[in-house]
């Protein structure tokens, strides 16, 4: 087929048939002729992150012989103090046309679309210029009454006639959608949720705040009920209490794109009251400074420093708050991927030793797209001047761990602050390599194995990237977990998303 004003390769594609249109052939060389809509994202709509832009939207009524562009629709969203841009055509909007897409025809009207991208869409005119609608959907915390959530990947109408009922199905689990009633939930027996971070209460064990992706920041007493805390991001990235007053709480955020900043600016929360109510603040990153999807936080181990933290991208950023106030410092010069130059690439894991609060460590993900290969690095680094808030020293020690190594994390010794654990997983151009956990006590060398048999049944079970996380109420303790968790086991409360 030709489709008209097609800028080169189509992309993901898209399709939805429904009824005949007026005007259309009674029959086309299949049969009858309902009308027909496909969706073309971008050639360079690559699983990264951004961009994921939209080459056109077309509608065809004589079975597919002819196409009309329409139009694709973009809704601009206040962001911070600024503002964002999903979907559409161009390549500076957030969207994701390899990731986000579903096409739904009315079964009774041929001229009623729906298009799901981030946001959810409707147009009764075919979806030409200045017809689609936004319907109200949570993307970047901007929640509406009656809304559905981010990134659509499902759209079908119900099969019983004349109901008007649309089923969506997103990142945030099920819903239905019609004209009168607006937007429904249907998640309430799903007791399921995406788990990208616990953060550990350092007294009580039985108190924690999880980030969930696309479900927010949630607190949990120790109950099967979870309290939402913070829906304003809606994926909840790193989470941490303070040592040594754990009314402080922080969490982090995936990182949010602007129009002016090329690289994504990530968010960190914090909260004075155990995690119940959140202020946001952002850091001073530089244009060209790239951080994970998740970036990393770690809170100062010093019980005398209750408000300090680091923030991972290229470099370490250091969060205080001397007057009330945050305050924003790069700690250190050195770029702690060792200057790696590939997409992606950005700390992966920072942590202070709870031994010695002036040591820490970072590792740095080696890049790649849609996943890491063998041919990247990655730079583990150590230093010695964690307590300074900027002019600190790192030294690379990477040099003995073997080449091929992806690295999830590292986490130090609870009881020796020379030392620390490395957990990697398997390249996918090695799918037969185990993961395995690296552990040193005197810069990282020595690839024990120790746990190799119990780690790779644990994690050929669960997942493919092993991490440690470490009890900061039992010191002596540490355990492998898988970095995304899905939880069954307590209930929360995916409505709130």
């Amino acid at each position: 087929m030709v489709l008209p004003g097609l800028p080169g390769t189509p992309g993901r594609e898209s399709i939805a048939v429904g009824p005949h249109a007026s005007g259309a052939p009674s029959n086309c060389t299949n049969g009858p002729c309902g009308i027909v809509y496909t969706m073309i994202g971008a050639t360079d709509s690559t699983p990264s992150r951004f961009p994921g832009q939209y080459s056109g939207f077309y509608m065809s009524t004589d079975g597919g012989g002819t196409w009309t562009q329409e139009s694709v629709p973009s809704q601009v969203l206040p962001l911070g103090n600024g503002s964002v841009t999903i979907d559409g055509t161009s390549s500076s909007n957030v969207s994701q046309a390899y990731y986000d897409q579903a096409l739904a025809v009315s079964p009774t009207n041929p001229n009623d679309v729906f298009f799901g991208g981030l946001g959810l869409y409707e147009s009764t005119s075919n979806g030409a210029t200045n017809t689609w609608t936004f319907l109200p959907t949570k993307v970047y915390g901007n929640l509406h009454a009656q809304t559905t959530h981010a990134d659509q990947h499902a759209l079908v109408f119900e099969p019983t006639p004349n109901t008007g009922i649309l089923l969506v199905g997103n990142d945030g689990g099920l819903y239905t959608w019609n004209a009168t009633g607006g937007f429904g939930e249907r998640n309430d027996t799903i007791n399921a949720g995406q788990v990208q971070s616990v953060g550990i209460h350092p007294s009580n064990a039985n108190r924690s705040i999880v980030g969930f992706q696309d479900n927010g920041t949630q607190s949990n007493a120790g109950s099967l009920s979870w309290s939402v805390t913070d829906v304003n991001f809606p994926d909840g990235g790193w989470t941490r209490y303070s040592f040594g007053n754990p009314a402080y709480a922080f969490h982090t955020s995936t990182n949010a794109p602007t129009t002016s900043q090329p690289n994504p600016v990530p968010f960190v929360a914090y909260s004075s009251d155990y995690g119940v109510s959140w202020q946001d603040t952002q850091p001073p990153l530089p244009s060209n400074e790239q951080t994970t999807f998740y970036p990393p936080l770690s809170v100062d181990t010093d019980p005398a420093h209750v408000r300090r933290v680091f923030l991972a991208a290229r470099h370490i950023y250091d969060l205080t708050f001397p007057s009330g106030t945050p305050v924003w410092q790069q700690q250190e010069t050195t770029d702690l991927t060792g200057g790696c130059t590939a997409a992606g690439c950005a700390i992966e894991d920072v942590e202070f030793s709870s031994v010695n609060p002036a040591v820490a460590w970072t590792i740095s993900t080696p890049g790649g797209t849609p996943e890491p290969t063998t041919n990247q690095t990655f730079r583990v680094f150590q230093t010695n001047s964690a307590n300074l808030n900027s002019g600190a020293v790192w030294s690379d020690v990477t040099a003995d761990l073997p080449a091929s190594t992806l690295p999830t994390g590292i986490t130090p010794d609870p009881l020796n602050s020379s030392s620390a654990y490395v957990t990697a997983f398997a390249p996918v151009d090695q799918p037969a390599v185990n993961p395995t956990i690296y552990k040193t006590t005197s810069g990282i060398q020595d690839d024990e194995r120790w746990w190799h048999d119990t780690l790779d049944a644990h994690i050929r079970a669960h997942a493919q990237r092993p991490a440690i996380v470490g009890s900061p109420v039992d010191s002596g303790r540490l355990r492998p977990y898988r970095q995304q968790l899905t939880c069954r086991d307590r209930r929360r409360p995916l409505s709130q998303s």
